[in-house]
């Protein structure tokens, strides 16, 4: 998020930007984070449902998590 903000203040400087910019940022990266912990849990719960251990269930490989490649 701070990343975010900081690269929203470099065009501030000339174009006026509106104050709420700051809280949708805030909202959209909420959304991303409960957005990607639901994933997880589903993928969680999958892994258990087939006979997984719990410890081999919490393991979300890189390729599960961005199906775009």
């Amino acid at each position: 998020m701070v990343a975010t903000l900081g690269l929203v203040a470099l065009p501030s400087h000339i174009v006026p930007v509106d104050d709420a910019v700051s809280e949708v940022v805030l909202l959209v990266g909420m959304a991303v984070g409960v957005d990607y912990s639901l994933f997880y849990l589903r993928r969680e719960r999958e892994e258990r449902a087939k006979g997984a251990s719990p410890e081999a269930g919490s393991r979300v490989r890189g390729r599960d998590v961005w199906p775009a490649r």
